[in-house]
C-alpha cells in the first residue's frame, strides 16, 4: 500500500468562529468545532474508508488544546492525553513545530481591528494590510 499523508485543521474555536487571529492562545472547540470534528470522522475515519485507524503509522498533532481535542474526537484510536495508543503501531508525535502562525501584537484581533491598529501606528497608508505581504508586528 502507497503511504498517504492526511493533514487536518482543528474544528471551530471560539475565536476561529469570530475570525480572530489565534495562534499560541490555547483555546478549546465549541460545541459547532466538536461536530464538525465528528462529522468529519463519520465520513472520512474507519474501516472501508479513506483514513483506516489500523493503517496509521504516524500522527503529529499541535499541542494547542484545540487540536488536541481535534485529534481525539476523530476517531483514530490515538488518546493525546495519555499518550497511549489504542492503534497498537501508530505513534503519536505532539510537537511544536505544529504550531499556528504567530500573531504577535494582532494575536486576537480580526482584520478590521488590525487594519485599524496599524493605521494608528502610520502603517499601511498605501494600502491595506495583507498578512501574507506585510506579516504581524510582534511575530512572523
Amino acid at each position: 500500500m502507497a503511504s498517504r499523508v492526511f493533514i487536518i485543521r482543528h474544528g471551530e474555536t471560539e475565536w476561529s468562529r469570530d475570525q480572530r487571529h489565534t495562534g499560541a492562545t490555547d483555546i478549546p472547540l465549541i460545541e459547532s468545532g466538536e461536530k464538525e470534528v465528528k462529522a468529519t470522522s463519520d465520513t472520512w475515519v474507519g474501516q472501508d474508508k479513506l483514513i483506516q485507524p489500523k493503517n496509521i503509522s504516524r500522527v503529529y498533532c499541535s499541542p494547542r488544546l484545540r487540536a488536541r481535542q481535534t485529534l481525539d474526537l476523530l476517531g483514530l484510536g490515538i488518546d493525546s492525553e495519555h499518550i497511549s495508543s489504542v492503534t497498537p503501531h501508530a505513534s503519536l508525535i505532539i510537537t511544536e513545530k505544529l504550531r499556528e502562525w504567530d500573531y504577535g501584537d494582532y494575536e486576537g484581533l480580526n482584520i478590521a481591528e488590525v487594519r485599524k491598529l496599524r493605521n494608528s501606528r502610520g502603517l499601511d497608508k498605501d494600502r491595506p494590510w495583507n498578512i501574507w505581504r506585510d506579516g504581524c508586528e510582534g511575530g512572523e
